[in-house]
């Protein structure tokens, strides 16, 4: 049998891939911060805050004691349900974004890495986002920790493939998730000469709300079929379109310079 670990299962995508990877016969460890109950006998649940270097060491340690090995690990804990102006946007915020969205899976990969290397090989899968190769307004904070994550996923593939150990950064678009709910504004330092154009930033989060809860065209399930399919594939792609939004992104930014492309999706957003 085959063991994953996944990060950020407590809802969305997240709880999808663990009933997806379950489903299929794999041993999954289902890292969550506050712990949701699980009585399949395939799935077990863990504790994990990725922002805690010490937590991840013991989770992975544990892991490995238990199944003596890691076929998977999948990092898909993250956040990005806010906009904001950077100039109104604190650097503790930013912070925080970078530390979930990037130095987590990077502490990860830390953690596994020497257990794939010794083992023969290995898969990690770092979810990304369309905002890894997309600049979207009001977003500096979530997008430059894609950006970050993305970047760093592609450099480690070449280092680490000689050891049997795959990278792929999975890039999913619009995904029918919580977010449609929980997408807001932020106003870290409020600044009266950018009222206007903050106005702009509230709209952008309730069109935002809007996509997502009724032109999102995939849901959490498709993406976790895709992520298995990745998954499973003899030869995983290092880079990974995992919606159909997100495929025609990409394919826009490959055909146009980057300055068309963003003044393309300035139009579409």
């Amino acid at each position: 049998m085959k063991t994953v670990l996944i990060t950020g299962t407590s809802s969305g995508i997240g709880a999808a891939l663990v009933t997806e990877f379950a489903d299929a016969g794999w041993q999954v460890i289902s890292a969550m911060r506050s712990i949701v109950e699980d009585t399949r006998s395939n799935v077990q649940v863990v504790e994990l805050d990725v922002c805690q270097r010490k937590n991840i060491e013991y989770v992975v340690a544990d892991a490995i004691k238990q199944y003596g090995y890691l076929d998977l690990l999948i990092n898909n804990a993250g956040y990005g349900d806010n906009f904001a102006l950077f100039e109104e946007c604190a650097e503790d915020e930013m912070r925080k974004q970078m530390d979930t969205n990037f130095w987590g899976p990077v502490n990860l990969c830390r953690a596994v890495i020497p257990n794939m290397r010794a083992q023969g090989g290995g898969h990690i899968i770092n979810v990304t986002s369309v905002a890894a190769s997309v600049g979207f307004p009001y977003g500096s904070a979530y997008g430059a920790s894609k950006f970050a994550l993305r970047g760093f996923s592609l450099c480690l593939a070449e280092e680490v493939l000689r050891y049997g150990i795959h990278i792929s950064s999975f890039e999913p678009g619009m995904v029918k998730t919580r977010i449609a709910k929980s997408a807001h504004s932020l106003r870290s330092y409020p600044n009266p000469d950018l009222d206007e154009h903050y106005r702009e930033v509230e709209a952008y989060a309730d069109k935002v709300k809007e996509m997502y809860a009724s032109n999102a065209p995939s849901s959490a399930k498709s993406v976790a079929e895709r992520m298995l399919g990745l998954a499973e594939s003899k030869h995983p792609a290092l880079v990974y379109n995992a919606t159909y939004d997100a495929s025609i992104m990409a394919w826009i930014r490959r055909i146009f310079s980057v300055r068309i492309a963003q003044w393309i999706f300035r139009r579409l957003s």
